[in-house]
């Protein structure tokens, strides 16, 4: 495809913005450690780390290519093609991955405070396992080179390659992830659970749910899911009960990251449909902009991920009564 000024500095303005805002994300989990104790927010910093490494890629290419019009085949075009497959589908299979944990939380398979830390880990470094090997299988099959576009990437010339490595992957990660979601919205609407209402607005179930006194969720650390963890899936059922539907709210706020992710990866997708049916526009801007949306995934999960703090403050303070409450009552029974 010829070189287009306007889809090429908008797609470069996409990479830039997403690569700055989701370094401000990794900052924010710099400064907050023990954030990342949460399995929630290990699964934000591992999107967040995939989407800063491909968006950083993508800029770096995107500026070189707005600048001389062109990319030329070589070592860093294989580098460059490279770490671009390699991140963008971390990105896919990060997202994958907080669809299954929310449906096993939503489900009650299995209660994550109560997971190990090794756990935690192995589960996130298992996203990088497919994008490895399908980007160690194109560069050793010499596939990389300059393609439409801002970044080197798989050529052209290997349409099956590119189905069998990235897009046959990222159309059924979305296809499930779509499935899932609408499950998942439907069981937590007839259990009566949104991330928005408070504890008393719940519609109760079979399984009634005491809410005792929680501490107030800041943007701090959060202490309570690290404590949580030490506790053990062996903890007396009501103390579980208890924390259960809070985990499930915060489960739920993470919706936002897939819904993105689909949105802005629908285009993309749609293009790939219709080159595949032979029916794909003529004008060339309108393939570059299709494809170009999904620059902005970053900069959408940074976004959502500065909504989530809020929300997840409002959660807090729905709690039935404040830590100063609680410690109240603590020493009124112990007097």
């Amino acid at each position: 495809m010829a070189y287009d000024d306007v889809v090429a500095r908008f797609t470069l303005a996409g990479s830039l913005i997403s690569c700055i805002a989701t370094f401000c994300v990794l900052v924010s989990y710099m400064v907050f450690r023990d954030e990342l104790r949460s399995f929630r927010q290990a699964l934000v910093f591992n999107l967040a780390l995939a989407e800063f490494l491909n968006t950083l890629n993508n800029s770096i290419s995107g500026c070189i290519y707005v600048q001389t019009k062109r990319l030329s085949p070589g070592p860093a075009c294989i580098a460059n093609g490279f770490i671009n497959q390699l991140t963008v589908q971390a990105v896919d299979f990060t997202i994958l991955a907080i669809v299954i944990v929310t449906l096993l939380t939503i489900t009650q398979k299995t209660y994550l405070p109560s997971v190990s830390f090794r756990a935690k880990t192995i589960i996130c470094l298992s996203t990088w396992a497919v994008p490895i090997i399908t980007s160690t299988t194109a560069l050793a099959m010499g596939a990389m080179s300059p393609v439409s576009g801002n970044w080197c990437w798989i050529t052209a010339e290997r349409t099956d390659l590119r189905y069998a490595l990235t897009h046959g992957w990222r159309i059924a990660i979305i296809l499930l992830t779509v499935l899932l979601y609408a499950y998942i919205w439907c069981d937590a609407a007839t259990r009566g659970w949104s991330p928005l209402q408070k504890p008393a607005q719940t519609r109760s179930t079979k399984q009634h749910i005491f809410y005792p006194a929680v501490p107030v969720m800041t943007l701090e650390p959060e202490r309570d899911g690290a404590r949580e963890s030490h506790e053990g899936i062996n903890a007396p059922l009501g103390h579980r009960g208890r924390g259960f539907e809070r985990e499930v709210r915060r489960m739920l706020l993470l919706n936002a990251y897939p819904t993105m992710y689909v949105l802005l990866w629908i285009p993309g997708i749609v293009n790939r449909f219709m080159e595949a049916t032979g029916t794909s526009p003529s004008s060339t801007r309108i393939v570059g902009a299709l494809q170009s949306t999904s620059q902005f995934v970053g900069f959408a999960n940074a976004l959502t991920f500065g909504l989530s703090a809020t929300m997840r403050r409002r959660i807090a303070s729905a709690a039935p009564s404040s830590k100063w409450a609680g410690r109240r009552r603590e020493e009124e029974r112990e007097g």
